[in-house]
């Protein structure tokens, strides 16, 4: 288990990626950074219909899954657990969001200065409203932000320790090295409000019928120098058909559900830690900060989005969600992104 602790964009604001060559290791074993491709395909020619529906088996894409859920937030951690279950996954880490309106400094949470809920900051009760809303987007974002740092920093430790294991030449120390390694070489972060299926017109159900089959065959054709993965996004800007399931991405919000890859956890981190800069005085939600730069990076897209919102209140609007909602990174003509 973690030990956890509670605009325009220019190129060179941006760490560098540095993208590397798979080798397969000897005797059949997989390196730690084996394409996805390499295991989409093996389920799909091993496994029946029924038994990809049945288990998604997320864990052999990325080695670490994170739920991201405040300590209150009970129920919402209980479904999305029974969620998890019905794809078959067992083995995820809950990470402790930050509450926005408890654990931050004002000097952190007025930088976010979007008033999506159209409240009137003139009268006391809006003014009210809008800091709530400004404190929980705060909260949201610091979430995200210490939980790709956590991976990071566990992923350069455990690159750290497969070069001790190395040295000592013994082949089950190096292996569980390389296991680490592999484990958080791979992150998927969920949202806890998240579901699991594709969502019918009338946004009232769900089918998982599929989707096992689908989620493998979008992996089949993933680049391997991919950077992102998102398994739902709102597409804000028209996006790249790479196969009848895949999409690049250019602009595209929401961060329910999405992938990262080790290369981009430096990247991240370095555009993401502004929020902690004192001369920084404008931040952009999570969602759009992240699709700011998606166009700086190979950031991807299944296609139709696999994972949905949940309905009810929600943890950082004031509004109460009657429908299910399910984004999808297809979009017909271009929008402007929103300004920092």
């Amino acid at each position: 288990m973690f030990d956890f602790i509670p605009m325009s964009i220019e190129k060179d604001m941006l760490v560098p990626i540095v993208h590397e060559h798979v080798i397969l290791q000897e005797e059949n074993a997989l390196a730690w950074n084996t394409p996805l491709r390499y295991y989409a395909n093996t389920h799909l020619a091993e496994l029946s219909e029924e038994e990809l529906d049945q288990d998604w088996k997320l864990n052999d894409f990325f080695g670490t899954i994170i739920v991201i859920n405040l300590p209150e937030a009970k129920e919402r951690l209980k479904l999305i657990t029974e969620q998890l279950h019905e794809i078959g996954i067992k083995n995820f880490y809950t990470f402790p969001a930050i509450n926005g309106r408890k654990d931050l400094k004002s000097s952190i949470w007025k930088k976010m200065h979007r008033n999506r809920d159209r409240v009137d900051p003139n009268t006391k009760e809006g003014k009210l409203a809008l800091d709530r809303l400004h404190q929980a987007e705060a909260g949201c974002y610091m979430s995200h932000y210490k939980a790709i740092q956590l991976v990071k920093d566990k992923f350069e430790q455990a690159m750290t320790d497969l070069v001790t294991a190395q040295l000592t030449h013994d082949d089950q120390t190096i292996r569980q090295a390389e296991n680490k390694v592999r484990q958080y070489s791979r992150v998927l972060i969920l949202e806890d409000d998240s579901g699991f299926g594709i969502v019918n017109k009338e946004r009232t159900n769900v089918s998982k019928k599929g989707v096992g089959c689908l989620l493998r065959k979008a992996l089949s054709h993933l680049p391997d120098e991919w950077d992102m993965l998102y398994l739902m996004a709102q597409a804000s800007q028209p996006t790249k058909k790479i196969s009848p399931h895949l999409r690049q991405l250019n602009f595209s919000w929401c961060a329910a559900a999405y992938a990262i890859n080790y290369r981009m956890y430096g990247p991240l981190i370095e555009y993401l830690k502004k929020i902690e800069d004192p001369k920084v005085t404008k931040i952009l939600p999570i969602d759009s900060s992240l699709a700011s730069i998606h166009h700086l990076f190979n950031v991807y897209a299944i296609y139709p989005s696999i994972v949905y919102h949940q309905t009810g209140p929600s943890q950082i609007s004031i509004k109460t969600y009657s429908n299910l909602w399910q984004g999808q990174p297809i979009c017909k003509g271009k929008k402007k992104s929103p300004k920092p």
